[in-house]
């Protein structure tokens, strides 16, 4: 309706959103995602934690832009869902949210649910805590530029030097955390994921 879009084109992150908020935009921080996603909606940040890690998940904070009842509450609930086809989406949310204000673009202050964790080098959750946080991500990475950088393509290296390390500590805690669920005896969905590429037909 014309009353949701009204009201998602008014939505912004002023000044007055931080106070209460854990900053962590001194923090190097990264969103990971599909080539073409537009909706950045998660981000990670890690640092060596004595033998272990420190680990950092940041989710886009949407229930502070869309608050109970309101127009875009309303549309959400007739909604349920973003529907995804083979060439469009059809979205639960205006772009002015779910691509714009709460989408995680680099270098640009977004808020979040935070999620700090202490891990162990055995990979072993030893603190915790969830918090509102305010966030500035250092790069869009895309999965097959992880891979690349992780298999050593050294024009990437170079292109994402300043994270590089970053990306190395994050493989190393995701093949113990890998490993702990595989001893727990999970099962590995490995998919190939389908796609549709289209012509002006």
């Amino acid at each position: 309706s014309r009353a949701t879009l009204e009201e998602a084109d008014k939505k912004k992150v002023t000044e007055k959103d931080y106070k209460g908020r854990e900053d962590f935009r001194d923090k190097t921080i990264i969103t990971i995602d599909g080539e073409d996603a537009k909706d950045l909606d998660d981000a990670i940040g890690i640092e060596r934690y004595g033998n272990g890690y420190k680990l950092y998940v940041h989710i886009a904070d949407v229930s502070h832009f869309v608050k109970e009842n309101s127009e875009l509450d309303k549309e959400a609930i007739l909604r349920g869902t973003s529907v995804y086809f083979a060439d469009r989406v059809i979205p639960m949310l205006p772009e002015a949210i779910s691509n714009g204000v709460c989408s995680l673009h680099p270098g640009e202050d977004k808020l979040t649910m935070s999620v700090v964790m202490t891990i162990s080098e055995k990979g072993d959750v030893i603190d915790a805590k969830i918090c509102e946080g305010v966030i500035k991500t250092n790069h869009r990475m895309s999965y097959n530029n992880v891979y690349e950088i992780l298999n050593g393509n050294k024009e990437l290296i170079e292109k994402y030097k300043d994270i590089y390390d970053d990306i190395l500590l994050m493989s190393e805690l995701s093949d113990i955390l890998t490993e702990k669920r595989r001893k727990r005896g999970y099962i590995n969905f490995n998919f190939h994921e389908a796609k549709f590429i289209f012509d002006e037909n």
